[in-house]
């Protein structure tokens, strides 16, 4: 189950009352309590009583979270609430990673041969799982070849990335082009989390489907 801590980010949903769900932040936390700072204070529904409920989303490596919570407090003059933790989560995505749809430029080295250098391409999805984009290079199921990009956020300096891959699908999208899914292999603990919060804060500024 997840554990929620300071400084977590993650999403208060507000779907009983409204249909949209706000950033935030974890701030203190302890067994019985955690103190939850929300992002646009104008769309907060005014009617945020103690004994009203919600609903937190977490996103990490496992997958996406929610668990349902009640407000115990408002605190006073601020855009702040406090919560009794979860007691249970259900997990949306247990065996994939949360995937956006988000340009990031790549480079392929395949390994050996005629491009063994590297090769630059764009992503058409993305995840901390593996990556979807399109190449000339003869790519097959099982294939494993180089992948190296950066990851950044506006303000931030960037996070550079090398990781084997291996192509899980592989669909012709015209006689020169491949489109490729593949996995990201050999990826430490912290290189994932980076990515699934790199993932998760991109999503957030995406504009939502109308």
């Amino acid at each position: 189950m997840p554990r929620i801590v300071p400084g977590q980010a993650l999403q208060v949903c507000f779907n009983a009352l409204i249909d949209y769900e706000l950033e935030a932040i974890a701030q203190e936390c302890n067994e019985n309590e955690v103190y939850i700072a929300l992002s646009g204070a104008g769309l907060i529904p005014s009617a945020l009583v103690p004994k009203f409920r919600v609903q937190l989303k977490i996103v990490d490596r496992f997958g996406v979270h929610r668990g349902e919570v009640t407000i115990l407090r408002v605190v006073p003059d601020s855009v702040k609430i406090v919560v009794a933790p979860p007691q249970k989560y259900i997990t949306e995505q247990n065996r994939e990673y949360f995937r956006i749809e988000y340009s990031v430029p790549l480079q392929i080295t395949s390994g050996s041969g005629t491009y063994s250098k590297p090769i630059e391409t764009i992503s058409d999805d993305i995840s901390a799982g593996g990556v979807l984009f399109s190449t000339y290079l003869e790519l097959d199921e099982n294939d494993e070849f180089d992948v190296a990009f950066d990851l950044a956020l506006p303000g931030q300096r960037p996070n550079s990335f090398r990781f084997k891959a291996r192509v899980i699908r592989v669909r012709k999208v015209s006689p020169e082009r491949r489109l490729v899914a593949a996995q990201f292999l050999n990826v430490s603990e912290r290189q994932r989390e980076h990515m699934v919060k790199w993932v998760f804060e991109v999503q957030g500024t995406l504009p939502k489907p109308r």
